[in-house]
């Protein structure tokens, strides 16, 4: 038990804490052990839920005892051999070898709220589903139990560094982006900035019109990265689209 909850307090990405949550319970009593969960963005909807699978990735069952387990928030035990008999596509998650005469597949779902004034009600989702040799006991039920409350806890501590990981990355992102729109050069600055736009929207072309508040003109130097001979310009009246297609009739 000890080493299941050092390793869960040690996961610090979803890939980690799949990870942990097989091991913690593979080291227990499971012979086998699949976690789902929820997208990428936390709660999203059930079709979202993947599960690593024999070195790859695979979606929650939109039917059978995972997604009711999912629907419902009950824990479920049923026999394999069941479970196999009505079809049930969780048993192609679980390897063949894992399999035994009488194994049983317990499955149960769990919610973490994130607590963030961000993400109202939002919720960390977790479906997981295992196969053990025979149905759990009442004390390996209390130590599932127990195991649980720390997976709760270190999803909502992967939550919350994933959230501040990928928060600094759009912070450094933002810095290095100021840095580089520096320069006292109209054409170059203007330059920098077009060419930022195309790289973030992924447009084939663009050009930044400036409003001249002395004249109520909008000119430009600078069409798709390209200095234009002459600036363009024409009156903030004119509509913008007719703005854009004179621009482009002038470069072209």
């Amino acid at each position: 038990m000890e080493d299941a909850v050092l390793g869960l307090s040690s996961a610090l990405s979803r890939e980690e804490l799949s990870s942990t949550i097989e091991s913690a319970l593979l080291g227990l009593f499971a012979r086998s052990v699949v976690v789902f969960q929820s997208g990428h963005e936390y709660g999203e909807q059930l079709e979202s839920f993947t599960a690593r699978v024999r070195q790859g990735h695979s979606t929650l069952p939109l039917v059978g005892v995972a997604s009711d387990c999912y629907e419902t928030g009950n824990r479920t035990q049923k026999k394999w051999r069941e479970l196999a008999e009505d079809g049930d596509p969780l048993v192609e998650f679980f390897p063949d070898n894992a399999y035994c005469e009488e194994a049983t597949v317990t499955c149960l779902a769990l919610e973490a709220p994130t607590l963030s004034q961000d993400d109202l009600g939002s919720n960390i989702e977790i479906v997981i589903a295992m196969m053990c040799e025979h149905s759990l006991s009442a004390n390996q039920q209390r130590q599932m139990d127990e195991i649980l409350k720390h997976v709760k806890t270190a999803a909502l501590r992967v939550f919350r560094y994933t959230t501040l990981t990928a928060e600094r990355d759009s912070l450094n992102g933002m810095l290095k982006m100021c840095s580089e729109l520096i320069d006292q050069n109209t054409s170059l600055l203007t330059k920098k900035i077009l060419g930022h736009l195309k790289r973030e929207t992924g447009c084939r072309c663009c050009t930044l019109l400036v409003v001249d508040d002395s004249t109520e003109e909008l000119y430009c130097q600078v069409f798709n990265g390209d200095e234009l001979e002459r600036e363009f310009r024409r009156s903030v009246r004119c509509p913008v689209t007719s703005q854009l297609d004179c621009v482009q009739w002038n470069v072209c």
